[in-house]
Formats: C-alpha cells, structure tokens, sequence
C-alpha cells in the first residue's frame, strides 16, 4: 500500500519541530512518504530536509494552492495533516484494513485539542449537518485524488479548506466514510486557523493521555512549548447568532458547492431558489417555506428616525404643558 502524508508549514517552527520529531519515528517504523510543502525558502527547506521528508515550495497564499501543489508530489493514499497535529500510531495499523478502493476519504468524528497558553487539553467531538468528519487526520484514497483530477482542493481558498474538499470529492461521485480506533491532536499554540478557545467547548481531559496516545517524547515536547503573548497574528471574529435555517439538495453546482449536497439555508432564499429549480427540500415537501408577509404601508410615506435631539425638544414641550395644566386646577 502506498502511502504519503502531507504537511503544509509557514513560521511556527516550534511546534512544527514536535510535529516533525513525532512523524519522523513514525516513518522509520511504518515506512510510509511524507511531503512538505513550504514558504521560505531556504529556511523552510533546510528544516524540512534535516528530517529527510520530501520538499515542495509554494506561495502561501492562498492555501488551496498551496496544498494542492504538494499533492502532486504525492503517491498512493494521502493523510493530510497540519504542521500543529500529530496521529496517533495506531492509524497507521488501522489504514491497511480500510477499503481504501473506493473513490472517497475516511476521517475522524472527534480530535484532541491541547493549548499552550492555558496548558489545558480537551476532546472535541464534531458535529456538522454538512459533512461527518473533521479534516484533522483524513485519508484520502487514490481513487479519489485521480476523480477530482489530482486538485482536493479550490486553488483561490484561504479558509474553509475542510469543506472545500469534502464538497470536490463529492461533486466527483465520491463518499464520506467514518474511520475510527485512532487518534489526533491539533496543537493550538500561535497563528492558528481556527479560534484557540475550541479548546474550552471539549471535555476536558488529562494531559497524560498524551503520553499514552502519542508517546513519552511526544507528550514532552507539547508540554514544552512556550506560549508567548502577541505573537497570535490571525483574528478570529465572533461567530454569527444561530438562524432558522432550513435544509436544502443542490440540483446543480452553486459556487463551491457540488450537485447533491445538502446543506442549511435561510427560509426566504431556499424559496427563491427552490422557484428557479436550482435546489429542492431535502425533506422531499414541494411547498415553499412560508415567508413573513410585510405590513402594509400607505404609499408615499417614508419613515423618519427621530434624532435624539428632537426627543428632547419634544420631552422639552411636553413638561412645559404638563405644568401649565397642573398650575391651572390648583387655581
């Protein structure tokens, strides 16, 4: 079986290192390719090379390119990693018994999670109505890399990388499948993708089931790292307030959105959508989802905003009377 597991790294060498020095003893026992795919240089390449990985420079930006220029590179099967992960050893037994024939991928349903700064770590269990699995540890099979046409991923992408090659996979007929009995961490130390503080929605955990998952020398090294204050360059924005949503099956590709997904959508646009033939109702109901009809307004009259300054002339005008009235009755 051939197999290549594949990192992208950009700055952060210290967790890379961990990252690296876990991989390492894991390809001399498994024997398996690894392929790096880097940003600086000289500098990037010279770390890289030290361990002996394959090395493929790319822009850092935008990411879909960036990955997808090292998958070429790859051979076989791919696992696809960050430069902040370690996998457990056990996958690397439990990737052999996968029908790794069909045209798809195999991920996980949850991830540690560990933060430097607050030394916590937590087991996140994903949950999606989109797609099953988190990014974190997929293998994607060959038959699937061939099927999207050697690109897993939209080469304009930043974010949203997960979804971008879950949605490509399926746009080429191929499937999602649940793989279980091995783990991965995802570090949270500096310039992470995804809001560190993840970390505090998982069940908490103790440290040591590192060392027993990933080794004595791995569990060391994350423990190690030194969280330093203002070096996290990437800002996360607070998450939007939850809508009823409703659930929709493409008819056709929309933007990155592949035929047959099904995905949550506002009321009013899955009707004006659904009305075009694009989409249908995954539930199977033909009838439009109902639309808040908008009161009635007498034509030509627009309404004004009162300035505060003019709620306090009219709070103003209002006291003056209300004195005038009371000084009346009492005479």
């Amino acid at each position: 079986m051939k197999l290549t597991v594949l990192i992208p790294i950009f700055k952060r060498y210290d967790v890379t290192k961990v990252c690296f020095d876990n991989l390492k003893r894991q390809q001399d026992k498994f024997g398996f390719k690894v392929v790096i795919v880097g940003s600086e240089g000289n500098v990037s390449r010279a770390f890289t090379e030290q361990y002996g990985f394959d090395y493929v420079e790319a822009n850092n930006n935008p990411l879909g390119a960036k990955l997808n220029a090292g998958l070429k590179a790859c051979e076989g099967h791919v696992v696809v990693l960050g430069s902040d992960n370690l996998i457990s050893d056990l996958a690397f037994h439990i990737f052999p018994d996968l029908d790794l024939s069909v045209n798809g991928f195999y991920g996980l349903t949850d991830c540690l999670v560990f933060w430097s700064k607050t030394q916590q770590l937590s087991l996140f269990r994903y949950r999606n109505t989109t797609f099953k699995t988190i990014g974190v540890g997929r293998i994607y099979t060959e038959s699937a890399i061939e099927a999207c046409e050697g690109e897993l991923w939209e080469n304009d992408i930043e974010f949203g990388l997960d979804t971008s090659a879950t949605n490509k996979v399926r746009g080429n007929g191929g499937v999602e499948y649940i793989a279980k009995g091995y783990h991965c961490v995802d570090i949270k130390h500096h310039m992470n993708l995804t809001n560190p503080n993840i970390v505090r929605l998982g069940d908490k955990r103790d440290t040591n089931l590192l060392s027993e998952t990933f080794g004595e020398d791995a569990f060391k090294g994350i423990m190690s790292l030194e969280y330093i204050p203002g070096l996290d360059q990437i800002k996360h924005k607070p998450k939007r307030m939850k809508r009823n949503l409703v659930k929709i099956e493409l008819l056709e590709d929309i933007g990155l959105k592949r035929k047959g997904l099904i995905v949550n959508c506002p009321p009013n646009r899955a009707q004006k959508l659904v009305k075009i033939g694009k989409v249908k109702y995954a539930d199977g109901s033909s009838a439009p989802a109902q639309e808040e009809k908008p009161v009635d307004k007498p034509e030509n009259v627009t309404e004004k905003k009162v300035t505060p300054k003019a709620k306090k002339w009219f709070k103003k005008q209002t006291n003056g009377k209300n004195k005038s009235e009371s000084n009346t009755k009492k005479s």
